[in-house]
């Protein structure tokens, strides 16, 4: 049976057949508030005429429930949850040990591990011949704010900012082989602090994304890596972009990558839907590439948009993609500068789309699946 519709009006009983329906997409002028309108509405259902809901604001919705969900995830980890027992217990138990075996001439080990213990609020104090050096090591990652300034949901807290810049410390490239060995020989030696730190890799590559850089499991199964990090950051498709592009040059002015990805998306060029190593982050985004190719999905034949209509669904992309990375902006790498014929009597009906939200399905299925993705990580 085709999807069908009944209208009751001006004595008529009509049976729309909803199969080949088109429904016409446009948007109009924004237009300034006016004197004395309510801005802002406590629920979504008091929003807009006629119970329409936009995707625009369902998306914001998301935020919301994304970020409480990440948070949650944030102090569960970092303080020990079900079978998980903590980072801070990882942390200190690692930074007591390294004091009785490391000197700071080792490396940058004693610096990073007891600087961001000191960053994160753990109850650890550096050995006097490493004060110096955990306190230069601090000082320089304070001064750069791009890397220590909390943001998004990490404001919302002294712990969730305690959180952010004690795991930002951590993905510090380590230095000297000495130091980095005595970091895998602590790990190698006592099997909990291995499993917590090897969990909680698994856990953010599996939340966001996979990691960008080698970390310490390598070395723990006897493989030589360069360029180590305790804990890395994540990898993402406007991270790959700009290394591929601009990985011995500088970021041109004007250069816009935001518009490059969307070209690049259409194109082919890159691909968004998840792989299986994929994390959470990258199935939102693929939740959100409807928005964008709208011509090829399976509902484009039932839509005819207007160009204004496109635009802004071209904007909503934009900013969807910018609120979902500023969710997962912890584990991310810092971005340089993303009619029928008449009858004998004419009756004038008219007939308007019932909706409740945009008609993107594809764009809600894979937001649905997103989630779906995230409940069993």
């Amino acid at each position: 049976m085709p999807p069908t519709r009944t209208i009751t009006a001006a004595s008529y009983r009509i049976e729309l057949d909803l199969s080949e329906q088109v429904l016409g997409l446009d948007i109009p002028k924004e237009m300034p508030w006016s004197a004395g309108e309510e801005r802002l509405s406590p629920t979504i259902e008091r929003m807009g005429a006629g119970g329409f809901v936009s995707a625009a604001a369902l998306a914001l919705k998301a935020k919301q429930f994304d970020d409480g969900l990440y948070a949650a995830v944030e102090l569960a980890a970092q303080n020990g949850a079900g079978r998980y027992p903590g980072k801070a217990g990882l942390l200190t138990a690692l930074a007591r040990c390294l004091a009785e075996t490391l000197s700071v001439s080792d490396g940058n080990a004693l610096g990073v591990v007891f600087g961001a213990c000191e960053l994160g609020g753990l109850k650890t104090e550096a050995p006097p011949h490493a004060a110096a050096a955990v306190r230069e090591e601090v000082e320089r990652f304070l001064g750069n704010e791009l890397r220590s300034k909390p943001i998004a949901f990490y404001t919302w807290s002294p712990a969730l900012e305690a959180i952010f810049r004690q795991d930002r410390m951590l993905q510090t490239p380590l230095s000297g082989d000495a130091s980095i060995k005595a970091l895998v020989r602590t790990l190698q030696a006592d099997e909990k602090l291995r499993e917590a730190y090897t969990g909680y890799l698994e856990l953010i590559a599996r939340l966001t994304n996979p990691l960008d850089a080698p970390d310490l499991r390598s070395l723990l199964a006897g493989r030589q890596s360069r360029d180590v990090a305790f804990f890395p950051a994540s990898e993402s498709h406007e991270g790959n972009l700009v290394r591929k592009l601009f990985a011995e040059n500088a970021v041109p002015d004007g250069f816009n990558l935001m518009d490059e990805l969307i070209a690049r998306i259409r194109s082919g060029k890159i691909q968004l839907q998840p792989r299986p190593e994929s994390g959470w982050y990258d199935h939102q985004l693929w939740s959100i590439e409807p928005l964008v190719i709208t011509d090829v999905l399976s509902e484009a034949r039932h839509l005819q948009l207007s160009k204004q209509y496109r635009e802004h669904l071209v904007e909503l992309f934009k900013g969807i993609y910018a609120l979902t990375r500023e969710t997962h902006i912890k584990q991310l790498p810092i971005m340089p500068a993303m009619a029928a014929m008449p009858g004998p009597r004419q009756v004038r009906i008219e007939v308007r789309p019932e909706l409740s939200t945009e008609p993107l399905a594809e764009h809600y299925l894979r937001r649905a699946l997103a989630y779906r993705f995230v409940r069993r990580v």
